[in-house]
């Protein structure tokens, strides 16, 4: 009898030596069962953060280093010079001592209070029209030209100041070289002019063309800035294509509207009725024969133009007609 209550003791101890051990199993196996899940949550995140990276590396390689300051200012000198020569030998010149005394006060007035261009040199020619249309041109520096046709058609000085302040605001905004990079990279790459016409999306593909091309290759480009170097002693840059539709000084609406913007801030803090910007366009629009610019564009910029107006507070007398110019309307109407 003892020996079998000894049995079923033992049978007791052992009993509840598995039931602790099956017990200590399960623990572990919920330790090393969470343990893994940890593990692998861990080396999938590793993955992840792998992955990204190659395919950043894979997608944008590092934008090529910015050219240097003096090598961009030797090549800009380059650009000014001979756009300057090549457009100057396809124009006709009228010159009026009184007329240009004027016109270089009233430019020299807008730039001495505009930040970005104060202290020039005031450059300012009128231009015997080419066909019907009344072309205005700004070169770098700036040199500005004014179309006779268009002259001996204003009416008020605040609409001769806007088209004067429209070609200083392209200077500021530098859209002929930002057309004339365009051109060139497209002709260095073996084009025949810039990738598109302008009336396409300016910002996306003629401000930054290799912006655009990155886009359709996967990669990110250099900028046509950096990409184009000065040309070698004795060299010259491709001979640029100026006039028509894929023209430097052809702009797209969105360069227009972004100089009429600067425009009217440029009239405005030199006192003049900034409105005149308005006329400007407004005469364009009334001489459908004489413009340059499609109706659709001009429909836009006054838009554009009357929003950029209500965004100053009225000038208490600002100019309309000065006695400077009426002293030389007279001599405007007879070129």
């Amino acid at each position: 009898m003892d020996l079998d209550v000894r049995f079923e003791k033992q049978d007791d101890r052992l009993s509840k030596g598995c039931i602790e051990m099956q017990s200590d199993c399960r623990l572990l196996g919920k330790i090393d069962r969470a343990f893994m899940v940890k593990r692998v949550i861990v080396f999938s995140c590793a993955l992840i953060v792998l992955s990204g990276l190659s395919l950043s590396c894979a997608t944008a390689p590092p934008p090529a280093p910015q050219a240097d300051k003096a090598v961009q200012a030797q090549r800009e000198t380059q650009i000014t010079g001979e756009l300057m020569q090549e457009l100057e030998a396809q124009l006709k010149f009228k010159k009026e001592a009184s007329l240009s005394k004027y016109l270089a006060e009233l430019e020299t007035k807008l730039m001495e209070n505009t930040p970005e261009i104060r202290g020039g040199s005031p450059k300012i020619f009128m231009i015997r029209d080419q066909s019907s249309e009344w072309c205005n041109y700004e070169v770098p520096g700036p040199r500005v030209y004014l179309s006779i046709g268009f002259l001996k058609n204003v009416e008020f000085e605040n609409e001769l100041a806007a088209a004067i302040a429209l070609e200083l605001a392209h200077e500021i905004n530098r859209d002929a070289l930002t057309r004339f990079n365009a051109q060139m990279w497209a002709i260095s790459r073996g084009g025949n002019g810039v990738p598109v016409k302008p009336d396409k999306d300016e910002k996306s593909i003629l401000d930054d063309p290799f912006s655009f091309v990155g886009s359709i290759l996967g990669t990110k480009q250099a900028t046509p800035t950096d990409d184009l170097l000065p040309p070698q002693p004795g060299e010259k840059y491709p001979t640029p294509i100026l006039f028509g539709p894929n023209g430097i000084f052809t702009f797209s609406d969105q360069m227009l509207s972004n100089a009429a913007k600067v425009a009217v801030g440029i009239l405005y803090r030199a006192g003049f009725d900034s409105r005149g910007l308005v006329g400007f366009w407004k005469k364009f629009q009334d001489h459908p024969e004489n413009s340059p610019f499609g109706q659709e564009t001009l429909t836009k910029v006054l838009e554009v133009t009357r929003a950029a107006v209500s965004q100053f507070a009225p000038l208490r007398n600002p100019v309309v007609r000065s006695k400077a110019f009426l002293s030389v309307q007279k001599r405007i109407l007879s070129l």
